[in-house]
């Protein structure tokens, strides 16, 4: 009897362990051109989300929703090289440089494919290029109020000295940060040329496509009125419509860390995505 017992003891005990597993926590570090890129991983089944943070923004920037969503699937999150406790060692943040890197990570760290992008920010225009260069990798993008490569010419009709406007915010926020300040250059390339950079973001019509916007109005000039975030909602919607299953909520009682101020919207959007992936996959 008392054998038996050490026995179920321990089977118990290894029971427990793998439990513990399948609900696995990591935070580590991969090296990408000379960084230190760091990185969390938490959670478990399919299909994964890979969470991509805005300009200057740290992996902590999905703090609000990165437990809970590791409850329903594995769930990566990262932080750019410069941004978080990622090294820096060389300038390399050019906008396709940064797309490369988030690129190398994703092969590093195995994520298997059919997975689904989350971008907040410029997060968002991340997520569509590597969905245009790696449309068979994934099956889902979740922006949240994502920036967009046309952003000079909808706002300028409303604030001719939008750009002014801009860069004066991000020096009052990073001017002491060389890595965010570099991050912000690469934004401007961006929004200067978007007809540059249009095909970078052209991915196929069969990526399912969801973006949350926020309405409220804020105090940045550039948030300032019902006009302006009407444009931004028009803005954003025409970067999903191309999508052959696409969604856009607009909210009214969320700023543009959306993820922070609507924590249960931003999960369960990322859940009917999962849903229907599943769904998808199984026909």
């Amino acid at each position: 009897m008392n054998n038996l017992n050490q026995k179920m003891k321990i089977f118990i005990t290894l029971f427990a362990l793998t439990i513990g597993f399948t609900n696995c926590f990591a935070q580590d570090f991969v090296i990408v051109e000379q960084d230190s890129i760091e990185y969390e991983i938490k959670g478990s089944g399919e299909p994964w989300i890979v969470l991509v943070s805005g300009v200057g923004s740290s992996l902590s920037a999905y703090n609000s929703v990165f437990d809970s969503l590791s409850q329903y699937t594995t769930v990566v999150r990262y932080s750019r090289a410069g941004l978080g406790k990622s090294s820096y060692n060389i300038n390399r943040k050019h906008f396709d440089e940064m797309v490369g890197e988030l690129e190398a990570l994703i092969d590093i760290l195995k994520v298997p494919n059919h997975f689904i992008l989350g971008g907040h920010s410029y997060g968002g225009l991340f997520i569509r290029a590597y969905a245009a260069k790696n449309p068979t990798k994934v099956d889902g993008l979740l922006s949240i109020d994502p920036t967009f490569e046309d952003y000079f010419t909808v706002l300028e009709p409303f604030k001719p000295n939008a750009r002014q406007i801009e860069r004066s915010e991000f020096t009052a926020r990073f001017n002491q940060f060389t890595a965010r300040n570099d991050e912000v250059k690469s934004l401007f390339e961006v929004w200067n040329s978007p007809e540059k950079w249009k095909n970078w973001f052209s991915y196929p019509s069969n990526i399912p496509h969801f973006v949350l916007t926020s309405l409220k109005i804020e105090a940045s000039p550039l948030r300032g009125s019902k006009e302006i975030m009407k444009a931004r909602y028009e803005a954003q919607n025409r970067t999903i419509i191309n999508s052959d299953i696409n969604m856009q909520i607009g909210v009214s009682n969320a700023r543009h860390y959306l993820q922070v101020d609507r924590p249960e919207l931003t999960i369960d959007a990322f859940k009917m995505l999962i849903n229907l992936i599943k769904v998808a996959n199984k026909k």
